[in-house]
């Protein structure tokens, strides 16, 4: 992994983590400027922009697709909300679980087998 992945790996884990620190703002009811769910979510989309970046900076295309699918679904759930259209927040959750799963799975993987760069994806 060269020093352009490690940035953005980085970024990733503090753009996500900040994420859900928002999101569940705005599930406890925290009033802020902007909104907390707007917000988290935006920071969602971003760290899993990077994760995705990185990982086609290393060829990694299952690694692409699932960041992407992450992406996807914060989309959908973010315009789903603004809209008010429950399909749109639907298809969101189902894409955020399909990426979740792949990712969660993919990240188990390499800890097992001690493949630190398969984890990365």
């Amino acid at each position: 992994m060269d020093d352009w992945e490690s940035v953005a790996m980085a970024l990733e884990g503090v753009c996500v983590a900040l994420g859900a620190v928002a999101v569940l703002a705005a599930a406890v009811g925290v009033p802020g400027i902007v909104d907390p769910f707007v917000l988290g979510s935006g920071l969602f989309a971003l760290g899993f922009a990077l994760g995705a970046m990185a990982a086609r900076s290393r060829g990694d295309r299952a690694g692409v697709a699932l960041h992407a699918a992450a992406v996807a679904g914060w989309t959908g759930v973010l315009a789903g909300s603004a809209l008010a259209n429950a399909l749109l927040g639907r298809v969101g959750v189902a894409l955020l679980a399909v990426a979740g799963v792949g990712l969660c799975y993919r990240a188990l993987r390499a800890w097992r087998t001690g493949d630190a760069s398969a984890s990365a994806g």
